[in-house]
Parts: C-alpha cells; sequence; structure tokens
C-alpha cells in the first residue's frame, strides 16, 4: 500500500472521545501521487473523447440533418446508457480484481469506439457507437477512486479526488482548443484526404481524439496492484453490507446523493452547449467559440476545483465533518448569477465573463460530491459504491441534462439566437434549487453516517 493507515482525521465519536489517543499525522508515499498522476492523465484522454461531441455539434447538425434534442441524445444518453448499466458491476470488479487491468481494458474499449464514430452515417450509428464510448469509460471511476483510497491518506482526500476530477477538466479544455483550433483548420481546407479516402472535418476530429488512448492503456500497466486490508466478502454479502449501511443512514446518503446528482448536471449542461450557445448568440466560428470555451475552462476550472478541494480539507481538519456540503452549497448558489449574466447581456466580453464565473462554480461542486460519498462510505466497499453513485448521478446528469435543454429549445425557448442560452439558464437554475434543498436534508444526518463508516473500517482493521 501506499500508506499506512493510523487514524481516522476526521474527530472521534463523543463515547470515544475522552480515551482517544492524539491523531498521528498520516502521509502519502511519493509513489501515491506519481499513481494519481497517471489516473488523473487517463481521466484527461478519456474526458477528451467524452465531450468532443460538444465541439462538433454545428457541423453534426449539419451533415447529420439532427434535431438539437437528437444532439442531446448523443450527448447524454448515448453514452449514459452502458455506462451506468455497467457500473455496479465494474464497481464488484473494483473491490475484488485487480482495477489496473480493468481500467486498461477500459481503456482500449473507449479508444476504438471514439475512432469508429468517425464513420458513423445516421443518429443510430452514432448512437451505438456513442454506447460503446461509455461502456469502456464506466471503468475509470470505480477502479479509480478506490486506486486514490488505497493510495491517499484521509485528511488529502478531497485535494487527491480535486486533482483526479480537473483530468475531466483538462480534457474538456483539450476537446475545446485543440479540437476547435483543428476544426477551423479542417473547415478552411475542405476536410482531409487520409488513405484515398475524404474526411469530413468532425471525423478527423474522431480520429485525432483516439490516438492517445493506447499509449494511455500501456501507461496504466506501470501502477502496481495495491493490497487489500481486511477480509473479502462474497458479492451478495457484500452488497447487503453496503445496503445495510445505506438503509441506517438513509437521509443522510440518499440527500447527498440528490445534491450530487444536481452539481454534476449542472456541469454537464455547460461541456454539451456552451460552444453552441456562442454560436448562436453571438455568431461565432463554431471552431473559435470551441477554443474560447476551452480556454477559460482550462484557465478557471482548476482555479474552482482545486481551491475547492484545499478548502474542504482545511474544514475536516478543523472538525468540520461537512465540509463536502458546505462548498457544494457556495457552487450552487453561486453558478446562477454568472449564468443569469452570460444569457442576457449584448456584450461578448460579459458574457464570456459570466461563463467564466459559472463555471468556477460548476466545477467546483463536482469532486466535493465525489469526496463526500468516500466518506460516507466503508473503506472496502468503496468500489461499488462510487459505481453505484457514478450511474445514478451520470444516468440523470448526462441522460437528462443534455436531452432536457434540446427539448427546452426545440419546444420552449425556440429563438434562434437567445432560445439555447434561456434554456440553459432555466434548466440550471431549476436543478441548483432542488440541489440546495437536497443539502439542507443530507446536513442533518452527514455527521452521523461520516462516523458510522469510520467505525466500520476502525472494525475492520481491528479483525
Amino acid at each position: 500500500m501506499g500508506h499506512e493507515r493510523t487514524v481516522a482525521a476526521l474527530p472521534p465519536s463523543p463515547q470515544r472521545r475522552a480515551a482517544a489517543p492524539a491523531p498521528a499525522v498520516e502521509t502519502t508515499s511519493r509513489y501515491g501521487w506519481y499513481v494519481l498522476g497517471i489516473l488523473t492523465f487517463v481521466n484527461l484522454i478519456s474526458a477528451t473523447d467524452r465531450f468532443l461531441m460538444g465541439v462538433i455539434m454545428v457541423p453534426l447538425k449539419t451533415d447529420l440533418k439532427l434535431s438539437d434534442t437528437s444532439l442531446g441524445l448523443l450527448q447524454g444518453l448515448a453514452f449514459a446508457l452502458l455506462y451506468c448499466a455497467a457500473g455496479i458491476p465494474l464497481g464488484r470488479i473494483a473491490d475484488t480484481r485487480s482495477r489496473r487491468a480493468m481500467l486498461s481494458i477500459g481503456c482500449v474499449a473507449w479508444t476504438f469506439a471514439t475512432g469508429a464514430c468517425a464513420f458513423a452515417t445516421s443518429f443510430e450509428s452514432l448512437f451505438a457507437m456513442r454506447l460503446i464510448v461509455g461502456l469502456g469509460e464506466a471503468s475509470i471511476m470505480p477502479a479509480a477512486i478506490s486506486l486514490i483510497g488505497a493510495y491517499i491518506v484521509r485528511n488529502r482526500l478531497g485535494t487527491a479526488t480535486s486533482i483526479f476530477m480537473m483530468g475531466a477538466t483538462g480534457g474538456k479544455a483539450v476537446a475545446f482548443i485543440g479540437g476547435g483550433a483543428l476544426l477551423s483548420l479542417l473547415a478552411a481546407q475542405g476536410g482531409l484526404m487520409l488513405l484515398g479516402a475524404e474526411f469530413r472535418p468532425w471525423q478527423v476530429l474522431f480520429l485525432a481524439a483516439a490516438l492517445p488512448g493506447i499509449p494511455a492503456a500501456l501507461i496504466l500497466l506501470t501502477i502496481r496492484e495495491p493490497a487489500r486490508t481486511g477480509r473479502r466478502l462474497a458479492a451478495g454479502k457484500a452488497m447487503a453490507e453496503l445496503w445495510a449501511h445505506v438503509a441506517r443512514h438513509r437521509a443522510g446518503v440518499l440527500s447527498f446523493v440528490v445534491a450530487g446528482t444536481c452539481t454534476i448536471l449542472n456541469a454537464h449542461l455547460f461541456a454539451a452547449w456552451a460552444p453552441s450557445f456562442f454560436v448562436r448568440r453571438y455568431g461565432l466560428d463554431v471552431g473559435e467559440a470551441a477554443m474560447i470555451v476551452g480556454v477559460i475552462v482550462v484557465a478557471i476550472g482548476p482555479l474552482g476545483g482545486i481551491a475547492a478541494g484545499v478548502i474542504a480539507d482545511r474544514l475536516l481538519q478543523r472538525g468540520v465533518e461537512t465540509a463536502p456540503l458546505r462548498v457544494m452549497v457556495c457552487a450552487f448558489m453561486l453558478a446562477i448569477p454568472g449564468t443569469l449574466l452570460m444569457v442576457t447581456t449584448d456584450s461578448l466580453t460579459l458574457a464570456l465573463v459570466g461563463y467564466a464565473m459559472a463555471q468556477i462554480m460548476v466545477l467546483a461542486g463536482g469532486p466535493q460530491s465525489y469526496s463526500g460519498i468516500q466518506m460516507l462510505t466503508p473503506l472496502r466497499h468503496r468500489g461499488i459504491m462510487s459505481a453505484t453513485y457514478l450511474a445514478l448521478t451520470t444516468l440523470a446528469a448526462m441522460g437528462l441534462g443534455p436531452t432536457t435543454i434540446g427539448l427546452f429549445s426545440d419546444h420552449v425557448w425556440t429563438d434562434p439566437a437567445t432560445g439555447l442560452g434561456y434554456s440553459i439558464l432555466t434548466v440550471l437554475a431549476i436543478f441548483s434549487v432542488v440541489g440546495l434543498l437536497a443539502l439542507i436534508v443530507a446536513n442533518r444526518t452527514f455527521s452521523a453516517a461520516v462516523r458510522a463508516a469510520q467505525d466500520a473500517n476502525a472494525a475492520e482493521d481491528g479483525r
């Protein structure tokens, strides 16, 4: 293992507080940070493939004659279906088998599926390839979160999770900046001749995005599979134990899951539709819009995500057990003003300022939802719990979010210039309010659920 577990970073329960020894200081090994770096890089590669759809929405709409609703389905539901369906079985594998091997196989699968998207000729064929991309990428979160929990000590978990999640932000930036620049170049040339065949610009983007996948799969093989502590349970008993823990603390756990879903949904709204918004509202070239959005993401995204992780860790070290919830509350409340400015102003400069403000906040809340779910879960069940949580949040966030925007744009806010922006604002406001209400409920029992998970860890270590 990358470190030894000593005592929990959060305060002991009141019954044991008087007898508890002074906490020992835990540290993470250099190798643990190396593993985190590899996982973050792989997360970046996968996110590039995932978010590339946001760059090519405009040419896809034209070439394949798609509606906004169809584009929303390709962005969300097509990716989310198998991503979610495979999540729980893969979570069980992450708790019992080689996480390194699972990640490598998944990386190969989504890489080939991304390349195959270049040869899609209809909504149906592209939908099918996006299903396989989702299946391959379903391996990332359960395996990576489990490995991070094994190599990174608890009082650095918020920062580590934020760093890992910033890989997705980096991948989004690569997709937007690199994809936007390449799209503009190829559009000026009318496409690309490759091996005697002519490819449209959006097809070349899919092929280019697939290139880093195989090297990433090989790099994953350099990770040592950490030894597991405690007993290995049969699948049925492991699930029964986990659901019993959730049932005992259902108010805190389930309301936190609802809040986390809303946080992730808000982030996906921008990833799916921001470039198209700037094209329609301000008449930008699609490649130019994607590059501008990507620059803002790469410049602003880490500020929100990493700062939120550091703040949450410091609050935890001071004994504030609800630190992830506090960060998420701020993220929900402060995302709305930025989005409102982005949508309502006639100035492109002010719209970009508003987008940056909103982006900081939506990217600050997401990582805390993942670290919070780890805090709520006993150590040996984190793989399957992370997978279950990811399945629920992804199905709702990606399956519901981008598609809902498309429906609003097609049927409610139908003005070609302003309708998409008001659709984004409406859906973000609705789910921000839902998320805030869920956090109010979760706040009442979150600390008790966290302490119960710590007690389960301590009991397992004592076996």
